[in-house]
């Protein structure tokens, strides 16, 4: 349904590299997908790594996409950037 997308891939992988290093100054973890190797979108991908999560660790998913609702939970928060 997104094969007619047209990307800049250079433009992209600029912003990557910017936002992947603010996340590190404000000493936020991330995770990616370096190669592309899981095959999974990212709403599937990021529903796997909360599931498999620590008992210790906290999440917070900044995303409108309201398919995430259903892993809200105790330790797992959504922040919709189009409501706040």
């Amino acid at each position: 349904h997104r094969k007619n997308i047209s990307v800049d891939y250079e433009s992209l992988q600029s912003q990557k590299r910017v936002i992947m290093g603010m996340l590190k100054l404000l000493r936020i973890k991330y995770v990616f997908d370096k190669h592309n190797s899981t095959k999974y979108e990212g709403d599937d991908f990021l529903a796997y790594l909360v599931l498999n999560k620590k008992p210790t660790e906290k999440v917070i998913i900044i995303s409108s996409d309201k398919d995430f609702n259903q892993l809200i939970g105790k330790d797992v928060k959504i922040n919709n950037p189009r409501k706040d």
